[in-house]
């Protein structure tokens, strides 16, 4: 690979978080904190319910609870049960929207939070959250009709700002996006997801500084959090600032082991760099991941061109 090409040839490959970013719908009001996205069932999906007093508020609560612990296949069947006993009631069908959405099931989201708007047209969490879940299905249309829809009945709503900017993001408006994202920090500045969709969208306009500024602050407001390192890693891979990329890689890997990205993204900057034995190292622990076909494919080439 010449002087000149190498460059180009991170950037084009850099691994990012888009997909996760969309999906930060969380458990709308209901915790106060939202469970992280990339938290996975601490249960099976053949969970039973909880023996408990056989009335709804009873099984809501339950529900909650396994919902603020992550252990969603659990929670989703106590809220099943609450509604069986009462299946007018919207809470249920809310709730358990919420944990559809938090272990990828958009489809089942959808109908329970159409059943909430059904139940309580005026909801601007249930339009929310229907927004979000058609957004994670690509139905950006309708994802924008939801949101928009939930802003005019609360022109205050973090996460419908947060979502709609998404939204118009993934469909290239990104004046629209930037107004929705500045929008969300407004009503929310001490929450970092405002600051880490801004950040990443700033590095699709070609803002580096603003976007370093941006994830600098998400950073600074939840320190824990993987993506936001392993965003800014990419956003110093695109400003040359390779040390300061490794670094944040590495820190997203310290994080979370088991995160596969941060080691592909630091395998393409130590390849780069020329620093062959580092790079095949990180490709191979890529690989240990079982990562997605198409970068599994990337990663299998690059060891090749490696010698490894």
């Amino acid at each position: 690979m010449s002087k000149d090409s190498w460059p180009i040839q991170i950037f084009r490959a850099l691994v990012v978080i888009a997909v996760a970013m969309a999906l930060l719908v969380g458990p709308l009001g209901l915790l106060e904190a939202p469970v992280a996205i990339e938290s996975t069932p601490q249960v099976s999906p053949d969970a039973t319910p909880m023996a408990t007093p056989d009335f709804p508020e009873a099984h809501i609560q339950l529900g909650d609870e396994e919902l603020q612990q992550g252990r969603y296949y659990q929670a989703i069947l106590e809220y099943g049960r609450a509604i069986e006993l009462d299946p007018t009631g919207p809470t249920a069908y809310f709730r358990r929207g919420n944990a559809y959405t938090q272990i990828g099931a958009y489809d089942n989201a959808v109908q329970d939070f159409t059943r909430v708007i059904e139940l309580a047209p005026e909801s601007a969490e249930a339009h929310v959250g229907r927004g979000g879940a058609y957004s994670a299905l690509g139905n950006a249309p309708q994802a924008e009709a939801d949101l928009t829809r939930a802003l005019e009945l609360d022109a205050e709503s973090y996460r419908g700002h947060l979502n709609r900017g998404e939204t118009y993001e993934s469909q290239g408006q990104l004046a629209l996006a930037l107004a929705d994202y500045d929008r969300a920090i407004e009503i929310a500045p001490d929450q970092p997801w405002g600051y880490l969709s801004r950040g990443k969208l700033h590095r699709q306009m070609g803002k580096y500084d603003l976007a370093l500024a941006d994830l600098g602050k998400a950073i600074e407001l939840a320190p824990e959090n993987r993506d936001a390192y392993n965003l800014r890693g990419a956003v110093h891979v695109d400003a040359a600032q390779f040390d300061s990329a490794i670094a944040d890689f590495s820190r997203a890997i310290e994080l979370d082991p088991a995160y596969a990205l941060p080691y592909f993204n630091r395998a393409l900057v130590n390849q780069a760099l020329g620093k062959t034995q580092l790079a095949t190292d990180d490709y191979r622990k890529f690989l240990e991941l079982d990562p997605d076909p198409e970068w599994r494919a990337e990663a299998e080439q690059r060891l090749r061109d490696l010698g490894a």
